[in-house]
């Protein structure tokens, strides 16, 4: 196993609306096993006006103590701030990005770097989806990769995709110039970095590992209100993103460089090969079926129980209790006239 001198650089980024969840997180980061030779934290001026004034006095103390790297920017390229400004201002650097409403497990780096040193020219993440392909070698739609795939050794891989929030470990040297257009991020995915880096991944073909041990992170407690994914995958704009840095791709490019990298035969498809693969397929099939149901249940329940509650108010209105006035000597003679 090669070893590599340089260093580590921890970069995050964050809003008003979760920045007094950053200490938090800023502890985790403190007490890892592998320690990193800096943590910075990227913050936009267009959201902190007033700057250190509307910050925690926690991140100010440790900013003073050295233990934190406060940068300030200007703009707002939102979630892609953690990794933009980093691997620019510290291109020889390995880079991890962090998300800034987790508690960190204190062996999460040391996982990331030796597996960075086993994989020197991949990514490697905390926690990995798979992009399942169809007969056609077309990507699916992110609802239908499998989520979360961990408990299995497959190495690199074009096919897997790291998701931000378990920590991802970057070689700033292995990505092309076209990482850093603002203008395209901000046409086509300021919501969706980890589908940005992940397009331009499969476009200088650095493929994605994931770190051998399972993650071991928690949210810290009410960050999730205002969260990215939930509003990503629930509104299926991922999706839409993806089809649009792909279209930008291929102009870039003269060919839809994502789909050939999915499909190098360089690169084993896992779902062909992998026995995991094949069992949380099916699992993700039978929750797909289970979730579908149920949504079909609790919708129907739902129209029965607003059915009835329009039924009691219109029983409870003045003019249902006039019509059962008007309706009730012809009741009384339809009765009479039945029982003959």
């Amino acid at each position: 196993m090669e070893q590599d001198t340089r260093k580590l650089t921890v970069s995050f980024t964050s809003y008003p609306a979760r920045i007094r969840f950053v200490p938090a997180v800023l502890s985790s980061l403190l007490k890892q096993s592998r320690p990193a030779d800096r943590i910075v934290l990227y913050l936009s001026e267009n959201q902190f006006p007033q700057k250190q004034a509307e910050l925690p006095d926690s991140l100010l103390k440790a900013e003073k103590e050295k233990q934190l790297l406060i940068r300030w920017v200007s703009g707002d390229l939102k979630p892609h701030k953690k990794y933009y400004y980093a691997f620019q201002e510290y291109p020889n650097d390995i880079i991890v990005t962090v998300d800034d409403d987790v508690h960190y497990s204190p062996d999460l780096l040391e996982q990331l770097w030796q597996a960075h040193l086993r994989y020197p020219g991949a990514v490697v993440a905390g926690r990995t989806h798979l992009i399942t392909l169809d007969r056609d070698g077309q990507p699916d739609r992110y609802a239908r990769w499998i989520h979360c795939v961990q408990g299995f050794e497959s190495g690199p891989s074009m096919q897997l995709f790291a998701v931000g929030i378990a920590g991802v470990l970057y070689d700033p040297k292995l990505f092309p110039p076209e990482l850093y257009s603002e203008k395209d991020i901000k046409a086509l995915c300021l919501e969706a970095d980890d589908l940005w880096l992940k397009a331009m991944e499969l476009a200088a073909g650095v493929p994605v590992v994931r770190a051998s041990n399972p993650e071991l992170i928690r949210t810290v407690a009410d960050s999730q209100e205002t969260a990215l994914h939930l509003q990503n995958l629930d509104q299926n704009r991922n999706d839409s993103f993806f089809t649009a840095i792909r279209s930008r791709l291929r102009k870039l490019y003269g060919k839809d460089v994502v789909l050939e990298r999915l499909n190098d035969p360089a690169w084993p498809r896992l779902e062909d090969e992998d026995l995991y693969v094949f069992l949380n397929n099916d699992r993700r099939k039978v929750l797909t079926a289970a979730n579908i149901t149920y949504g079909r249940l609790e919708r129907s329940k739902e129209k029965a129980e607003n059915l009835e509650n329009t039924i009691q108010a219109l029983r409870g209105s003045l003019s249902y209790r006039l019509g059962n006035r008007l309706i009730y000597p012809f009741s009384l003679l339809r009765n009479l006239f039945s029982r003959k």
